[in-house]
């Protein structure tokens, strides 16, 4: 009977789950859930003075108005798939000249030197008024990635729009096994 550590690819496989299941348990973001306040404002996130925290019974969510609250998450090297849930919820949202110009979380990949890599992602977004929506999606992460820009944003001309509990996790690992070699015996 073999054992895992006499087979290298089946030890190299293993490492990588749990390698992935641990990583799955860790929400990238910072503040994703907004408990955290500091003067007025979420810890971690970017923003001005039309962005605030609402709350009610015990929890906090962000508020934004025709503006951008935003963080830099930082994705592990061997990043290969992220998942994205969130809660939104948007109130008078008018979409303005571009079809992008409305309520959403922007998404966009980039390298180490901050440009912009892979296509842009497939984002949740809204207009009009919505009651709290929930929001789950998978993204591959695009070779060379190093971060994920998000922001909560209302591009538009009129309206607002709250997200609360922003979690992004990684799902699977790049493989680090060559995916043409033979299987091993047995």
């Amino acid at each position: 009977m073999q054992t895992i550590a006499s087979s290298p690819l089946r030890f190299v496989c293993l490492l990588t789950m749990v390698a992935a299941a641990s990583l799955a348990q860790a929400n990238l973001v910072r503040n994703g859930d907004f408990e955290t306040i500091v003067k007025d404002g979420p810890d971690g996130w970017g923003r001005d003075d039309r962005v605030t925290i609402q709350g009610k019974d015990g929890n906090h969510w962000l508020h934004v108005d025709r503006t951008s609250a935003g963080q830099k998450v930082k994705l592990p090297p061997d990043a290969w798939e992220i998942h994205l849930t969130m809660r939104m919820r948007a109130t008078d949202v008018v979409v303005g000249k571009e079809s992008w110009q409305d309520a959403r979380l922007a998404m966009s990949f980039h390298n180490e030197k901050g440009e912009r890599v892979g296509a842009w992602p497939n984002v949740f977004n809204a207009t009009g008024s919505t009651d709290w929506v929930e929001c789950d999606r998978r993204y591959r992460v695009p070779t060379n990635a190093d971060n994920l820009s998000i922001s909560a944003s209302v591009f538009g001309p009129k309206g607002t729009a709250e997200f609360d509990d922003i979690k992004i996790v990684v799902t699977r690992l790049r493989s680090k096994v060559k995916n043409d070699e033979p299987l091993p015996e047995g």
